[in-house]
């Protein structure tokens, strides 16, 4: 960083008294120009897109369903997405099991149906009933290079793992122990 000559009582303009790189301690980049290994902005978010279900899910079946779809459609064919998902569910014995479970994902359709994540859960004893349930909320999250810039669909999917049933919680405006929403990152090359 270079300082033109300045006179006396004069104060510093960043705009026209400093050439080179700012450094970031004093509000700059550290970077001699907008360009990293030859792209502009790296990592900047290019584009940022919400959604939530509005309808609760159910199932009993180890075979995956979609909760929740959102159609998107990229800036660019280059860059990374990271989706990150907060969820409420309810676990119930459904009155075969004390252990109930369940089981989520992310998955992608730009190149057929590809899981990107998946997170499981799982309620062991239900006091000793099968009738019992329990309700809780967690987040996952997934991070790719889709490589394309058409419209595809990112779906939200839950199964049991064999056991009780799982239901899904749909988003409740207002109402914080019922937040559920999906939110789509698109980060720049």
């Amino acid at each position: 960083m270079a300082l033109t000559r300045l006179g006396l009582n004069q104060s510093i303009n960043l705009a026209s008294n400093v050439t080179g790189a700012l450094p970031v301690a004093n509000g700059g980049t550290a970077l001699t120009s907008g360009f990293v290994n030859g792209v502009a902005n790296p990592g900047k978010i290019l584009k940022i897109q919400s959604s939530a279900p509005t309808s609760d899910s159910n199932t009993t079946s180890a075979t995956f369903s979609t909760y929740h779809t959102d159609g998107y459609n990229p800036v660019a064919s280059n860059s990374t997405l990271f989706v990150q998902l907060s969820y409420c569910y309810q676990i119930y014995g459904n009155g075969a099991t004390a252990n109930g479970t369940g089981s989520i994902r992310i998955s992608s359709t730009e190149s057929g149906t590809t899981q990107r994540a998946r997170q499981s859960m799982q309620q062991n004893g239900f006091g000793g009933s099968n009738t019992y349930y329990n309700e809780s909320s967690g987040s996952i999250s997934a991070f790719w290079q889709p490589g394309t810039s058409s419209v595809f669909d990112i779906l939200i999917q839950i199964a049991t793992l064999g056991s009780g049933r799982l239901k899904m919680l749909a988003d409740e405006s207002g109402n914080v122990e019922k937040a559920v929403r999906m939110t789509i990152f698109e980060i720049g090359a």
